[in-house]
């Protein structure tokens, strides 16, 4: 059996872990809980630490995803799949004003999906870094 302390990268793993767990206790600790080691903050609180929120339009028409295209141009695009993955912030105001700019546009989106962070989000932002 392999001990675990002797693995290489283990020291590595030790770092970015010990420096996670500090920047989630920190990140979602009330004022008066910052020096309580029990508060990590639910997967909620965690979740809207990370970026990578964003809302995915596809269109069914190419004309329909070109002008969707210049009007959105902070979008990452998928000409394939006639989609735009625009990015947001997870808030009521930023999707009404992205509607707005839709319904401005007079464009026809064919599904609008909104994707929020999950925990592996959280972990990868967090630690920039991949441990090897």
């Amino acid at each position: 059996m392999t001990n675990p302390d002797l693995v290489p990268g283990r020291p590595r793993l030790d770092g970015a872990l010990t420096g996670l767990a500090v920047v989630f206790r920190h990140a979602t600790a009330r004022r008066d809980e910052h020096n309580c080691p029990c508060h990590w903050g639910s997967a909620a609180e965690l979740k809207r630490l990370a970026p990578g929120g964003h809302i995915r339009l596809r269109f069914n028409a190419p004309e329909e995803f070109a002008s969707a295209a210049l009007v959105l141009p902070a979008a990452s695009r998928d000409d394939e799949s006639l989609v735009l993955q625009v990015p947001n912030d997870g808030s009521v105001q930023s999707l009404r004003a992205l509607l707005a700019r839709i319904d401005d546009a007079a464009l026809q989106v064919d599904e609008l999906t909104v994707h929020t962070p999950d925990l592996d989000d959280v972990f990868f932002a967090l630690t920039k870094e991949t441990v090897r």
